[in-house]
């Protein structure tokens, strides 16, 4: 079993001390300069300037570099959501920056990085996993610059990173409370799972998912389908109504853009979706209210939250560089949504359960495999042995 993975905890706060007395212009100079001999003397990468300021009165400036463009309503939407959420908060300048689709040209991806690298950016958010080797080579010439890759491990050990953070989710944790739930609201005993593509992380989603759906009833059977692609919303709901037919009455659709097409398809058949990365039924609420009214919950990486969270301690001068985060339920970093649709569509006995098992998984006695390491043919084992 997979042992859940701690995360490193942010180190000590440190004081600021306002000075509120005039000083004579010799004594503030020999003090500005004995700051500036302290800050380039240490040794360990934090966020901000010792004194925990951004280093001027200037309001802390963020920039979002998307590697393609919002609107996935997954995790780009997530961060770039949370960020703004910050920003109003806080008053710091906020720029969400989209490099549009460059069809894996990564001339021109380096070449963005380097012009953000070269801004005079406080700290930078990035989804770095269609760009890692970028920055696995163009960052360590930027030692100034504070990033932080969101929904992607950047491997520290193999490369000089050390103003770097990367942060993960753990999509099977959550993945499996959405496996469990779907056992329990089950009549058939038949789930299905539709999967964008064969990947390590779509790979964690459905292996977390059956091991849920097999501790909240170890009979039951699930039904796996791959897409192929992750924006064909079309085959999609061909995929999901086929499972429909052979007899599934629940489905989780890890499918990219093409969770539209699966929730079409349940809200046709009229069976339940669960949905994945964000508050699906939030988002079709007024747009779509029929399909809304067949999502009971969704399965979520809370990315705006951590983001959020991530920017207050950078600015708090308490934020440590150099590391990787994984966040799980016990971090609250993925869980299922509770909203209004869970407490009508779900029954109080069942959300009993749900909450003691995601206990369970947070103080480790349930703990989740994860298949982000699996061959493919040990993949292929795990669909086998719940296939119908």
């Amino acid at each position: 079993m997979l042992q859940m993975d701690t995360c490193k905890k942010w180190n000590n706060e440190r004081k600021i001390v306002f000075m509120k007395k005039r000083w004579t212009h010799l004594l503030a100079c020999m003090l500005a300069l004995l700051m500036f001999l302290t800050a380039c003397g240490g040794e360990a990468v934090s966020g901000t300037p010792a004194d925990g300021s951004n280093g001027n009165a200037d309001p802390l400036k963020i920039l979002v570099l998307i590697p393609g463009t919002r609107g996935d309503m997954s995790v780009n939407d997530l961060a770039a959501r949370g960020l703004e959420k910050y920003a109003a908060d806080s008053g710091c300048e906020l720029k969400v920056f989209e490099t549009g689709d460059l069809a894996g040209d990564f001339a021109k991806y380096e070449s963005v990085y380097r012009d953000a690298f070269e801004e005079d950016w406080d700290l930078i958010f990035t989804n770095s996993k269609s760009t890692r080797d970028i920055l696995y080579k163009i960052l360590p010439e930027y030692p100034d610059v504070r990033l932080i890759a969101y929904d992607d491990e950047l491997d520290f050990e193999q490369n000089d990173l050390p103003n770097a953070i990367s942060v993960t989710y753990k999509q099977n944790e959550c993945s499996f409370l959405a496996g469990a739930l779907a056992a329990k609201l089950s009549e058939t005993g038949i789930l299905g799972v539709v999967s964008a593509l064969e990947s390590p992380v779509i790979h964690d989603f459905m292996y977390g998912f059956v091991q849920g759906a097999l501790y909240a009833d170890p009979d039951i059977k699930v039904l796996n389908s791959t897409v192929g692609s992750a924006t064909d919303a079309l085959k999609a709901k061909e995929l999901a109504i086929a499972q429909i037919k052979q007899g599934a009455d629940v489905l989780y659709p890890p499918a990219a853009n093409g969770v539209i097409g699966v929730l079409e398809a349940g809200a046709s058949e009229g069976v339940y979706v669960i949905g994945v990365d964000s508050d699906r039924a939030a988002s079709m609420k007024e747009s779509n209210p029929e399909i809304a009214e067949i999502i009971p919950t969704s399965a979520v990486k809370n990315v705006s939250d951590s983001l959020y969270r991530l920017a207050a301690e950078y600015e708090a001068g308490t934020l440590e560089f150099g590391q990787h985060l994984n966040l799980g339920i016990k971090e609250e970093g993925v869980g299922l949504v509770d909203n209004e649709f869970y407490q009508s569509m779900v029954p109080e006995d069942i959300r009993a359960f749900i909450d003691e098992t995601a206990e369970k998984i947070a103080s480790s006695e349930i703990e989740v495999e994860t298949a982000l390491y699996m061959t493919a043919e040990e993949v292929e084992e795990i669909r086998e042995a719940v296939r119908p």
